[in-house]
């Protein structure tokens, strides 16, 4: 079998993606891998799903997992097809969601680590750009709460944490029941209070379906308490 089989098979292409070539550096820690389509190859419109004629391709570079502790590369002439109905599209690449610049399996990683390490020791660790994850954390985070569902939360607790050395305070709110965080603010004050109350009723929750409220003794947490959750019963922690 040759090498470009053996990649191409775990990569896990669709037809009609295609492992080229592949090269290795020992002297850089990278290997590199090309992926390419046959002439007269057509992909589907990603508005109606017909399949088209390629219209033009870019070529693209994707960071993938490292291959024995050196960095792999995934790098593409990457599609735009020419739909009858809908004009001259960009499709997605099934190895990577658009405008990310890393694989899917890599993003795995990252948002893996993520929650268990300091962003710059995940840097560290995977030798990229801060920005590049940061922005790719952010988009998976604002993602997952947009299809958050709050419906359900009948108990909550409040606490606030200092992000950093000083007064720079966050205050952090979560269901006692499902043991999950529903939402996180600057600040830790009765206004904190209010946005909790407002996240939750876009994510489909009821303020006035909360049963339980638990705090420490902060006064602006039990004014905030009493007129945003009006009918919690307040438990000090």
């Amino acid at each position: 079998m040759r090498d470009t089989d053996i990649f191409e098979k775990a990569l896990a292409l669709p037809a009609p993606w295609k492992v080229t070539a592949c090269s290795f550096s020992a002297e850089v820690r990278r290997l590199d891998l090309a992926v390419d389509f046959p002439a007269g190859s057509q992909f589907l419109c990603p508005t109606c799903g017909k399949s088209c004629p390629v219209h033009d391709t870019t070529q693209k570079t994707y960071r993938h997992l490292d291959f024995f502790e050196h960095k792999a590369y995934i790098t593409a002439r990457v599609p735009r097809v020419s739909c009858g109905q809908h004009g001259v599209l960009q499709i997605e690449v099934p190895w990577s969601r658009p405008g990310s610049g890393f694989s899917y399996v890599f993003e795995v990683l990252i948002l893996f680590l993520a929650p268990a390490m300091a962003m710059k020791h995940v840097v560290q660790f995977v030798g990229e750009n801060d920005t590049l994850l940061w922005r790719m954390v952010h988009h998976h985070v604002k993602d997952g709460r947009s299809r958050a569902d709050h419906s359900t939360v009948r108990r909550m607790a409040f606490d606030e944490t200092a992000g950093r050395l000083g007064h720079d305070y966050v205050t952090v709110s979560v269901d006692l029941d499902d043991k999950r965080v529903l939402f996180a603010v600057p600040g830790k004050g009765k206004a904190c209070i209010k946005a909790a109350a407002d996240d939750l009723r876009k994510h489909g929750g009821n303020p006035k379906a909360i049963t339980t409220a638990a705090c420490d003794m902060s006064a602006v947490f039990t004014a905030g308490i009493e007129k945003y959750l009006p009918k919690a019963m307040l438990t000090y922690d």
